[in-house]
């Protein structure tokens, strides 16, 4: 995984668990089917969307947006 995106990766998860937003259990589980995984994605897609990216462009836009980002860090382009 390129550095960037892990970093991104490793903030949405903190933010999802701030916000009290749990991955499902079974998301990384051996027991869950593929189609269970593709619906949990899908939740958690919908869930980054609706709370997660708001809260990234509000407190992290003005550095972290566009062509010209902080330590090279933009997160624009991460819309799920």
């Amino acid at each position: 995984m390129h550095l960037k995106m892990a970093q991104f990766a490793f903030m949405a998860i903190v933010a999802m668990i701030s916000l009290g937003i749990g991955v499902p259990s079974d998301f990384c589980g051996s027991r869950a089917t593929f189609a269970d995984q593709a619906e949990n994605l899908r939740k958690i897609q919908q869930e980054f969307t609706r709370t997660i990216r708001p809260m990234i462009e509000q407190h992290c836009g003005d550095c972290h947006w566009g062509d010209d980002a902080d330590a090279d860090l933009n997160l624009e382009p991460f819309e799920t």
